[in-house]
């Protein structure tokens, strides 16, 4: 949790820094730099903190998109205001973007804190190589003794950018909103399949199980016969309440109470057994060999 709040707090510094540092220096810097640092910025720091709202909200996508994107409009807000109304715009579709994409690409590797903790340092990076981008800029100017002219081709609108943004946004929202349910732990950050551990001392084969909003994680675990199992569900809060754990093969249905729930089975036969929560489409297996 510390990794995800520490991320956090490095996004607002970062942006309140830049916002500071454009209104400082925006009679200085061309509109076209500043329109770009700002959309930099914006995608990179909404990148990190859609990234972390994952970490933190677990696996519910869609409260997850819904935050990060809002926020993500008031981060591009604030680091676009100073240069006008088309990095305004820009600022908050390249914050909507970063955030997707950081909720999608995060949403694979759920379980590895290294996949936040590299999107922390390359975003620490990035906002320094601007930083000296932008200071190489202003000593230009100085140097120059005037501010630089637009360079910019005349016919090209200002909100040409703009458009190009929206359409990714709009592409970016697409493939999420229909790709969301292929989104989970049990598909980079953590193993489809798990082997039970052996608690010698009681002769009993464990393993335990994660029930979050995106279902039973791992979805496969494989135990010896001739011992007993047991089998600890962890039920998160993304999981939601009111919860059912039943398995036909193995003649059983027991509610699930927040938090760890322990299921004991005497020495089953070799076979794989389903279990499944009720009215959802959430299944795991159990195979005994």
């Amino acid at each position: 949790m510390l990794l995800p709040i520490g991320s956090f707090i490095l996004i607002v510094l970062f942006a309140s820094y830049f916002s500071f540092y454009f209104r400082q220096n925006k009679a200085i810097l061309t509109s076209s730099v500043g329109r770009t640092a700002t959309t930099v910025v914006a995608a990179l720091s909404c990148f990190v903190l859609g990234a972390a709202a994952v970490q933190v909200l677990e696996f519910d996508l869609s409260r997850i998109a819904t935050v990060a994107v809002v926020v993500a409009v008031l981060i591009g807000w604030l680091v676009g205001l100073p240069f006008g109304r088309v990095s305004l715009l820009n600022g908050a579709l390249a914050g909507a973007l970063g955030a997707i994409v950081g909720v999608t690409g995060a949403g694979l590797f759920i379980q590895s804190n290294l996949v936040l903790l590299s999107a922390d340092l390359v975003f620490i990076a990035a906002m320094f190589g601007l930083q000296k981008r932008l200071d190489r800029q202003l000593h230009q100017t100085f140097a120059n003794g005037k501010k630089s002219k637009q360079t910019a081709s005349p016919s090209r609108s200002p909100y040409f950018s703009t458009g190009i943004l929206f359409v990714c946004v709009i592409v970016a929202a697409g493939t999420f909103a229909g790709q969301r349910h292929l989104i989970g732990a049990a598909q980079i950050g953590q193993a489809h399949t798990q082997k039970a551990a052996m608690d010698e001392e009681n002769d009993m084969q464990v393993a335990r199980i994660d029930l979050t909003a995106n279902g039973l994680t791992p979805e496969h675990t494989q135990f010896k016969a001739g011992s007993m199992i047991k089998a600890i569900v962890n039920v998160k809060a993304s999981a939601g309440e009111h919860l059912k754990l039943i398995s036909k093969d193995l003649k059983f249905n027991a509610d699930l109470k927040p938090g760890e729930n322990m299921f004991v089975l005497n020495k089953p036969q070799p076979g794989t057994y389903e279990i499944s929560v009720e009215s959802k489409p959430w299944k795991a297996t159990f195979t005994v060999e």
